[in-house]
């Protein structure tokens, strides 16, 4: 079966392109109500492997980006992942007023020559460079807040009214995970310009959840919670996450597993641990040794 969720294209032309360039857009719809459109290039990874967009995806900001410093042929391959990128969004720019890249904080451009370097800016200034009318300014994160490391806000994120002759933008962001950073980008958009059109690509979108991040997990007291599965031990921890009680295993293999099962020993039901959570492959929320 495939996984890929194909959308309508009313677009003759767009159609073709997309049938051409073998592009499988992955419907948002769902997950990013906020948005007119919504939906991902491809996925980051397809099983173990990176995509042809997730490759790029990952060269440019953990590559090039994070490196010491780069060689001719690394920043040839930079330009090239940069122009390939490129070339897969102008397709849907043909009908935009403005292009913005999700906002990150403190990042370098125009208006903030010392920031640091970030992707959708660099893919920003690449589509303003073919004549694509991008603002980086009108959405900003101001909080330093990331989602691998912690639950993103709402109050992190504010946008500026947009000039009246703007009905149509474009949002691109570079990985979808779970979501909120689109969501709160757009809300804190459609809040100063509220008929706002916005179409939301990804790039890419991560398979089974995104990477994981922080939550405080207790020992549940309502039911037994520690047993045996396939020979090793396991307690179950509940966490919240978007207001919603959920619940995860900590498998006997995991380094914090002893202090975890002392503490359920102990009847300590008020004990706090901090854990990286994501989902698998299988969809079952795990816990990461990190």
């Amino acid at each position: 079966m495939n996984n890929h969720a194909f959308l309508e294209i009313e677009s003759f032309e767009l159609e073709n392109f997309l049938r051409k360039e073998e592009l499988h857009m992955i419907d948002l719809r769902d997950e990013v109500k906020q948005a007119n459109e919504a939906f991902a290039l491809d996925w980051y990874k397809d099983d173990t492997r990176y995509t042809d967009i997730g490759s790029a995806v990952h060269n440019i900001k953990y590559k090039y980006i994070h490196g010491d410093s780069l060689t001719n042929e690394q920043n040839k391959q930079m330009e090239d992942d940069l122009e390939f990128l490129a070339e897969k969004l102008l397709p849907f720019t043909d009908d935009i007023d403005l292009i913005l890249p999700v906002p990150s904080f403190n990042p370098k451009y125009e208006n903030n020559p010392k920031g640091d370097l970030k992707i959708m800016y660099m893919l920003a200034d690449r589509l303003s460079s073919k004549e694509k009318k991008v603002d980086c300014s009108v959405v900003k994160k101001i909080s330093s807040s990331q989602a691998k490391d912690s639950q993103l806000k709402e109050s992190d994120y504010i946008a500026e009214q947009l000039s009246p002759e703007v009905s149509k933008v474009l949002l691109i962001d570079d990985l979808f995970g779970e979501g909120n950073t689109a969501k709160y980008t757009i809300l804190a958009l459609k809040e100063k310009n509220p008929n706002i059109f916005v179409r939301f690509i990804s790039l890419t979108k991560n398979q089974y959840g995104g990477i994981p991040k922080c939550y405080i997990c207790k020992i549940p007291t309502s039911k037994k919670c520690y047993d045996e599965r396939n020979g090793c031990m396991r307690i179950m921890l509940n966490f919240h996450k978007d207001s919603k009680l959920e619940q995860v295993y900590i498998w006997q293999t995991h380094s914090k597993f002893l202090e975890v099962k002392q503490a359920y020993d102990n009847n300590d039901f008020y004990r706090e641990f901090k854990f990286f959570i994501y989902k698998n492959q299988k969809g079952y929320w795990a816990i990461s040794d990190k």
